[in-house]
């Protein structure tokens, strides 16, 4: 695309360059007249006709040369060179060395082993040093198969631009470019588009209504409501910055990437995705929305990543500061494991996942969903499950192990399996809600049955212990198993509040 263009420029500057006055010297014609046509004495000029200016040779199948020598007309066949390598067709000519202005009409076509320019009109303006075009032109290139088409084209030659404008179409054998108007700078090889432009390729869909594409170093930048359409996978920003060679791009203030497949909106202000990696960042106010059918899923972190792991399959995650807020669930921790294919999560760091009134907490949390709903939760270690009683009291239910298996039905925890250093306080109640007391159990193992958020069941598997103390017979501490915490003030209560972290650094 660079030597298409450039080419093109310096073919055309070769007509516009400065030259003095000269008269048109008449080197060929089979038959002189004089001509009646105008009040000016015109000679005629028939077959064979060849004329030059300077270093320029011009051909035709007749001519009118007027008096002056400075001014001629030439008709069928008309040829111009300039060297070896470049050729100007026609069926008209006007060709005015004073005014240093040649017009072209007809079947133009500029011609280079390199290019074909083809036009009906063509103006070229040694005082401007411009030439143009105002009717439809067509550039091909003969060596990277590249073609131009525009209505205007414009070609400064002091300035080594080139403009073409309106329905521009740049076809190349691995993308197209349609744009309102496009610059070419010859002096570092940029093209610029100006108003709705489209850049279509095999391998995606890009849209902007400013932006910039260097044909050497392969970097381009797409400013205004700039998006890139992929099969699955929709990218957004402000400014959408791309290295084909590197095969790395950017996207900057109010991104956006819609994944069609994996059903997920990530955003933020800044994401770079690496193509030989198949791998997306984002981050600066990152935040990660997944719709389903009832509920709406919103997470937020410092960094999300999304690539495939060394099985293909895609995995996201999210590092540092981590909310997560759903209508029924919400959840903090420092880091976040996704996988697509099978819905499961992992929190790392200090997790904490609230479900109701529960609060659930371990070293590491491993939950299960379909469709936006919790299967099973699986803590390795340091399983803590609480649930607030009474506020106003302090009380609180509480299940603690080892290690700790929980089944959810509608994303309401149904059943809890402990499996090594089983501990349990839990407050009871009468039909009537009063309460009755406080039960202190231990088990190696246990099986809890819960129901609206209360325990219904508890079974001991092994070596059981279980006390119904009255409510004032315990103090304060001897209600609390140990490790127990109460985190209710970061929970996030909506997803406007996943940007506000209370936590501290929990990488400790």
């Amino acid at each position: 695309m660079r030597l298409f263009l450039s080419v093109l420029l310096c073919s055309i500057s070769l007509f516009t360059t400065a030259q003095k006055k000269e008269k048109i010297q008449i080197l060929n014609a089979e038959e002189f007249r004089y001509s009646e046509k105008s009040k000016k004495d015109a000679q005629r000029l028939i077959g064979n006709v060849q004329l030059k200016h300077q270093d320029v040779l011009m051909f035709c199948d007749s001519a009118y040369m007027y008096k002056s020598s400075s001014y001629v007309e030439a008709f069928g066949n008309v040829r111009i060179k300039q060297g070896d390598s470049l050729t100007l067709y026609g069926d008209y000519l006007q060709y005015v060395s004073d005014k240093k202005k040649a017009d072209i009409q007809r079947n133009v076509r500029l011609v280079r082993p390199d290019l074909v320019l083809s036009t009906d009109r063509m103006i070229m303006d040694r005082n401007t040093n411009m030439a143009y075009y105002e009717n439809g032109g067509t550039i091909k290139s003969t060596t990277d198969n590249n073609t131009l088409v525009s209505k205007k084209g414009y070609f400064h030659m002091k300035s080594n631009m080139m403009y073409f404008k309106e329905e521009v179409i740049l076809t190349s054998p691995e993308y197209t470019i349609s744009s309102d108007t496009m610059r070419y700078n010859t002096n570092n090889s940029e093209i610029s588009f100006f108003g709705p432009t489209e850049i279509v390729s095999k391998e995606n869909y890009i849209y902007c209504e400013n932006g910039y594409y260097n044909t050497i170093t392969e970097r381009s930048i797409f400013y205004k409501n700039a998006y890139l359409l992929s099969e699955n996978k929709e990218l957004r920003g402000d400014t959408i910055a791309y290295d084909r060679e590197k095969g790395y791009g950017e996207a900057r203030s109010n991104v956006s990437i819609i994944d069609t497949v994996e059903n997920i909106i990530v955003k933020g202000n800044l994401a770079k995705f690496f193509e030989q990696q198949d791998s997306i960042e984002v981050s600066k106010k990152a935040l990660l929305v997944q719709p389903f059918e009832e509920d709406t899923l919103f997470m937020h972190a410092k960094l999300f990543r999304v690539f495939p792991n060394k099985e293909g399959k895609r995995i996201l995650q999210a590092f540092y500061q981590v909310n997560i807020y759903k209508k029924d669930l919400q959840g903090s921790c420092d880091s976040v494991a996704y996988a697509f294919t099978d819905s499961s999560l992992k929190m790392f760091y200090s997790p904490i996942l609230w479900s109701d009134q529960n609060q659930i907490t371990g070293s590491i949390i491993n939950i299960n969903t379909s469709n936006g709903k919790i299967d099973q939760l699986f803590i390795p270690e340091n399983a803590f499950i609480t649930s607030e009683v009474d506020s106003n009291k302090s009380r609180y239910n509480q299940i603690k192990g080892k290690q700790l298996t929980g089944t959810f039905i509608q994303n309401e925890l149904r059943k809890v399996f402990i499996e090594g250093n089983g501990q349990t306080i839990y407050y009871g109640q009468d039909e009537n809600q009063k309460f009755i007391g406080v039960n202190r159990a231990e088990s190696s193992d246990l099986l809890i049955g819960i129901k609206s958020n209360d325990i219904e069941t508890i079974t001991f598997m092994n070596d059981p212990d279980a006390t119904l103390y009255p409510l004032n017979e315990l103090d304060v501490e001897e209600l609390k198993l140990g490790g127990f915490k109460w985190q209710g003030a970061f929970r996030p209560e909506s997803n406007a509040e996943l940007f506000t972290w209370r936590r501290g650094n929990l990488r400790k």
